[in-house]
């Protein structure tokens, strides 16, 4: 429990628990509208959603706002149960406060943050360190708020402190609270508002979260009285709820022991303070508190996805979510179509017989949205066309955007995107986070740079087409000069480069909901094209690898789960531990006169993932450093595709193959650098 103004309560670790703040920015009114504006757009979502509506790679940031926002309340913000989890559902009020004005928005932020005790308590400590005469730091804060020495402790200091300085509070430069924060401090201690957090006090009981969540909406609200009988009708008969009406003075009784503001006078509930409930979305619709509240789900089913159909004069087609009036004439040339991600699905299937030479992703281009297109984008690149990708333009830390490329050809896919400054000319930069080394693609003499290895514009050859990186605000000569300059895409639809499209973006298929479905997709292709069998007796159960190559060599293949963008060194563990049970297994074999598993040959092991992690320090191990170590040879799909591609200009023997699965000593554990040796050995 947290107290404004009760400084004996100020700590987020009690119970031998720590109280998990939210790691965002609030002070962040561009980013509060943006994640309202989404929700308005959509009416309904999920956590799959706004993973596929962000634009970043990861989506804890989106999720956490939305998460906050319905905490604090009056962001027209509800919560719901659906099949799989929770989402957000906008409710009345959303569409007025997206209305509203920055300095409303952040008006009302901080009014409610005066009834959330953590950010309060931060504030009125302080004021102690002014007082004192000392400067205040976040280390300062994060020792007055801790019992123990955890990592952890910063991590929920920081973001609040960084609140107090956005919002004018706390001034970073002096270290100090600012008049203002004094004030707003003064305003939020005039009335008493306890923090109860769902673990930390409640102990995750259902029960004394329900009571607790009903009494503390009451508060909120203004009211000082509920009796009985009213908190009773409100939960029975809720699953997984099990409160009779006789429990309710026992579990009001054992609420007020660990501190609740209430009073019981015969049937009738005294409400003394404001009481702030802190639970997860996750915890709230676990508990079924949504039907307490009356919150419904809405009917997905009756959201239909416009159909489009493809412009005869289109040239240029421009995937995004955003309005097309964004993208005017002034900036873009004339013979450009405007579709969204869906809208590209649709239309894959007319692209060969499309005048379409140039496919743009505009700044703020989601990635996993992206991700499930890459096929066709690259595809689409391999027979002549351009795809131009800008930068993201999102504010953010450098590198928080690394893994956005990982689905592009292995030399371009550590390059990084940094934002642009305030009143640069220029959208920021492009750089790699490692030494340039172009293979699969080619550098093009006509890039510009800002300074040595960053680039506003950069043009590569990608097989028959060009894949361009752009920051500039205004390249509308550049981007019709690429266009002019471009044939007619030729297509071949028999082609594998064309079939097989789907291969880079297979984990995020339509009929893919696990890593279990992957297994019979990749069995398919890797049978039809190269004509290795598999152990049908492995199908990745339990204490089995997830596929066993058996024919033309034995090799241990481990499939990272689905929703996973980025491999760790996890897998590469999993799959170094089967490898070493099939070789002991192999040796009793041997010892018992009998034929092994592998036919006494050499037994390999790689990782199929949509990428792998790449760390650097000396403290910290990825898998790649993972892969080096422990001899495991990692598969991308972009790879497995680059294979088909060059099966299909010129056969790949058994032993070439081996290559890839197997490690190669004195190599690197990526397949890609060792698919590049076949492409420049065989010229294609």
């Amino acid at each position: 429990m947290i107290v404004n103004g009760d400084k004996k309560t100020y700590s987020f670790e009690q119970n031998g628990k720590r109280i998990h703040l939210p790691r965002i920015y609030i002070n962040d009114i561009s980013e509060v509208r943006n994640n309202l504006e989404l929700l308005s757009k959509h009416t309904f979502l999920t956590n799959h959603m706004i993973t596929e509506e962000t634009t970043r790679v990861r989506s804890e940031n989106a999720r956490e706002f939305f998460l906050f926002l319905w905490q604090l309340g009056g962001f027209g913000i509800d919560a719901v149960k659906t099949t799989r989890g929770y989402g957000f559902i906008a409710n009345e009020i959303l569409d007025e406060i997206i209305k509203s004005d920055d300095q409303k928005i952040e008006a009302l932020i901080l009014e409610k943050l005066k009834n959330f005790p953590p950010f309060v308590a931060i504030l009125d400590k302080m004021i102690d360190y002014k007082n004192m005469g000392k400067k205040c730091t976040q280390i300062n804060i994060k020792d007055d708020f801790s019992v123990t020495n955890s990592a952890g402790n910063l991590d929920n200091v920081h973001p609040l402190c960084r609140w107090a300085n956005g919002f004018g509070l706390f001034n970073a430069k002096k270290k100090e609270i600012t008049e203002t924060g004094v004030k707003f401090v003064k305003q939020a201690n005039a009335k008493k508002t306890y923090f109860f957090d769902y673990d930390v006090d409640l102990n995750k009981s259902p029960e004394l979260n329900a009571i607790t969540h009903i009494l503390a909406k009451a508060s909120l609200e203004g009211k000082d009285t509920i009796s009985v009988n009213e908190l009773f009708e409100l939960v029975e008969n809720v699953y997984p709820l099990n409160i009779a009406n006789e429990d309710v003075p026992i579990i009001l009784k054992s609420l007020i022991g660990i501190g609740l503001p209430v009073t019981i006078d015969s049937l009738k509930i005294k409400i003394n303070n404001k009481i702030f409930h802190y639970i997860t979305a996750e915890d709230y619709t676990k508990y079924s508190l949504d039907k307490i509240d009356n919150i419904t789900k809405p009917d997905l089913d009756s959201v239909n996805t416009e159909k489009v159909s493809l412009d005869g004069n289109t040239r240029i087609l421009i995937i995004s979510e955003r309005d097309e009036e964004e993208f005017d004439e002034e900036n873009y040339p004339e013979q450009k179509q405007v579709i969204t991600y869906q809208q590209f699905l649709q239309l894959e299937s007319e692209l060969p017989n499309s005048i379409v030479n140039t496919i743009v992703l505009p700044s703020m281009w989601q990635p996993i949205k992206t991700e499930r297109i890459i096929g066709i984008l690259l595809s689409f690149v391999r027979f002549g066309g351009n795809l131009v990708i800008e930068n993201i333009n999102v504010p953010g830390r450098i590198g928080a955007n690394n893994n956005r490329y990982a689905w592009l050809p292995h030399d371009l896919m550590r390059i990084s995107s940094v934002p642009t400054s305030n009143g640069s000319t220029v959208k920021g930069y492009f750089t790699f986070n490692e030494v340039e080394s172009f293979t699969f693609t080619t550098k093009m003499s006509n890039f510009e740079q800002i300074a040595e290895g960053k680039y506003s514009y950069l043009s590569v050859n990608y097989n028959l087409g060009k894949i361009v990186f752009v920051t500039l605000k205004n390249y509308k000569d550049k981007l019709e000069k690429i266009t002019n300059e471009t044939d007619k895409v030729m297509i071949d639809t028999n082609s594998v480069q064309w079939i097989h499209r789907n291969i880079p973006s297979i984990r995020l298929g339509e009929n893919v909901g696990s890593e279990y479905a992957l297994y019979p997709l990749l069995r398919e292709i890797l049978n039809r094209e190269f004509g290795i069998e598999f152990d049908p007796v492995i199908t990745g159960k339990s204490g089995q690898t997830d596929m066993m190559t058996v024919k033309p060599f034995h090799c241990c293949c481990e499939v990272t789960p689905s929703g996973s963008v980025v491999t760790g060194g996890e897998k590469v563990g999993e799959v170094f531990r089967h490898r070493s049970g099939h070789i002991g297994k192999d040796r009793k074999a041997i010892q018992r006169n009998e034929s092994p598993p592998s036919g006494g040959g050499e037994i390999g092991a790689c990782v199929i993932g949509a990428s792998f992690s790449k760390e650097d320090g000396y403290d910290k191990y990825g898998a790649v450093d993972s892969a080096e170590g422990q001899k495991v040879s990692l598969i991308r799909y972009m790879d497995l595709y680059e294979l088909v591609c060059i099966n299909e200009k010129v056969k790949l023997t058994d032993e070439e193959l081996k290559k890839i699965f197997f490690y190669q000593d004195d190599k690197s554990p990526e397949a890609a650098e060792r698919i590049y040796e076949l492409i420049k050995e065989k010229n294609c």
